[in-house]
């Protein structure tokens, strides 16, 4: 596998840290405003994190797979904002 071609096989090194920045905030925010407006019990909100966690590393991973544009990265990263809200509305009144 030959990588990128600026930096190489290890191009995955420097990519892998840049995207996590890019992506955890983000993670942290929608979760912290799903759990304020509904509160639920700590192995629930376990199973949310979770559930979250696994849904934003495959997004990181596709993202770095198709090596999107900053654009097309922050579009991704908005409706995964919403989904996760979305999702912990949908999670947390069941």
């Amino acid at each position: 596998w030959l990588g990128d071609p600026k930096f190489g096989a290890g191009g995955w090194i420097i990519y892998w840290p840049l995207w996590g920045v890019m992506f955890a905030p983000p993670v942290f925010v929608a979760s912290f405003v799903a759990e304020v407006w509904w509160r639920s019990t700590p192995r629930r909100l376990l199973q949310f994190f979770a559930v979250t966690l696994s849904a934003y590393l495959g997004a990181i991973e596709v993202s770095f797979a198709l090596d999107v544009l900053l654009p097309t990265l922050c579009i991704e990263i908005a409706v995964l904002c919403a989904a996760t809200v979305v999702f912990a509305r949908k999670w947390f009144r069941t």
